[in-house]
């Protein structure tokens, strides 16, 4: 599955990617995963220049929202970023849960 996105843009390289803290931040600008699915149209024309714009928040420098949105313009293929970025998201997703469930605390429990 891919994890990160190289690009150059104008010489210079870039890396997009997804981890705890930029998914947070995301999430607290409104971000919904649940609408790439259950709003396909607008996760085509809205939710997809979120999610680019994202994937550049674990990467510093910050990035100027204007210059992202000028890289985002330029890229082929948009329905194969929109999959590969959700996918990266998605495995982040998966990521945090699992270093939650791997946390003992020392009392167990079990669903009656």
């Amino acid at each position: 599955m891919v994890t990160k996105i190289r690009f150059k843009f104008k010489g210079k390289p870039y890396v997009l990617q997804y981890t705890l803290e930029s998914v947070l931040e995301m999430e607290k600008r409104g971000f919904n995963p649940h609408d790439l699915v259950d709003k396909p149209l607008s996760a085509a024309l809205i939710h997809l220049p979120d999610l680019f714009g994202g994937a550049f928040i674990a990467t510093p420098p910050a990035t100027p929202r204007a210059k992202i949105d000028k890289i985002y313009a330029q890229f082929e293929n948009k329905f194969e970023l929109l999959n590969a970025l959700a996918g990266m998201y998605a495995l982040t997703l998966e990521e945090i849960v699992n270093q939650v469930d791997k946390v003992h605390n020392g009392i167990s429990w079990e669903k009656c």
